[in-house]
């Protein structure tokens, strides 16, 4: 997922020459420098090999990233490294891509330590470094992308956490008011299984049993029964199960995410497993006999309530939960 923000008056960073091919310098740490991608060397080759391409743009494009680089290594080395990749005489670069922040906000030594950077000195350090490209050229910042808390200590020494990275990202995005630059921002929503749980466990606590109780009370259905709730806590019980599969299976994904059509599937698939259990073959027991059980009303309330709470996970939560989405799900 990501977001990208702009001015109206952005066309005032855009080069002037449309039609020429652009060069184009890429600073910053593993983000830019590709450290992760063995086989295809990150995204600034992919976009580099691909501007080399006989129908392309022919736009250059010169990887700067150095592993490990905070804002501050950034900042020392920007102006030489822009000053010294002009291909013509008295040219220098059409535009430059910044990547950096990630490693400012490592923890040392253990998960509660001290941060690399100082988010004082990082506020500091990140406008300067900002008002020095700023002046060289147009500025692409491209944000932090989610770290996998799990795998932590990287190196066995830097602890990486979303809640951190999430404060250093916020700092970064308050200098791109300023018109003269673009934002591009991997948001940090890559859910967690813990993560999984606590999203779950609260909506159809609280989402769940407000849909479900006109079934519940016979406004909806044929007649009042409890046995909405008993469909509602399987649901949940099976469904911490289900997220376990889930959380494994997300691994396998390039970016770690979880998009909403993957979502969609797995409520069909556990609207199934339910069916089975509840109406089909009946193995999961019910304060009724499953022959009186409406489908088509077991089939309203499983949809509406699947519906509510998918729809208030993407909009109810990150509003009363601004951090719910960069904590990976977690509320608590």
């Amino acid at each position: 997922m990501h977001t990208f923000l702009a001015s109206s008056s952005m066309q005032v960073s855009v080069p002037p020459n449309h039609f020429q091919p652009m060069k184009i310098v890429a600073l910053g740490d593993s983000l830019i420098y590709g450290f992760g991608d063995p086989e295809k060397g990150g995204w600034i080759e992919q976009l580099r090999r691909w501007w080399m391409l006989p129908d392309s743009a022919g736009h250059v494009l010169y990887n700067l990233g150095v592993r490990g680089d905070r804002t501050q290594q950034v900042a020392q080395r920007l102006e030489v490294e822009f000053r010294h990749r002009g291909e013509l005489r008295n040219r220098v670069p059409d535009l430059i891509i910044l990547s950096v922040g990630v490693n400012d906000s490592a923890r040392l030594a253990r998960p509660d330590g001290r941060t690399y950077t100082d988010f004082a000195l990082f506020e500091k350090e990140i406008a300067s470094l900002l008002d020095l490209a700023q002046q060289l050229c147009p500025v692409l910042f491209v944000g932090m992308v989610p770290v996998d808390e799990a795998k932590m200590p990287f190196l066995d020494c830097f602890y990486y956490n979303h809640a951190d990275q999430y404060r250093y990202k916020e700092t970064t995005r308050a200098e791109f008011l300023n018109p003269s630059f673009f934002y591009f921002l991997f948001s940090i929503m890559t859910p967690t299984l813990f993560g999984r749980w606590q999203t779950r466990l609260l909506l159809l606590a609280t989402v769940g049993v407000f849909v479900s109780l006109p079934f519940a009370i016979g406004w909806i259905g044929s007649s009042a029964s409890s046995v909405y709730f008993w469909i509602l806590c399987y649901v949940a019980i099976f469904g911490l199960g289900w997220d376990v599969l889930y959380n494994y299976l997300q691994k396998f994904r390039s970016d770690r995410d979880w998009p909403a059509a993957y979502q969609l599937l797995a409520g069909i698939w556990e609207l199934v497993f339910v069916f089975c259990g509840v109406k089909l073959f009946g193995f999961l027991p019910i304060p009724l006999p499953k022959e009186e059980l409406p489908l088509a009303v077991f089939l309203l309330h499983y949809t509406v309530v699947w519906l509510a709470v998918f729809i208030s996970s993407q909009s109810l939560m990150r509003i009363i939960f601004p951090r719910w989405r960069f904590r990976g799900g977690e509320w608590l």
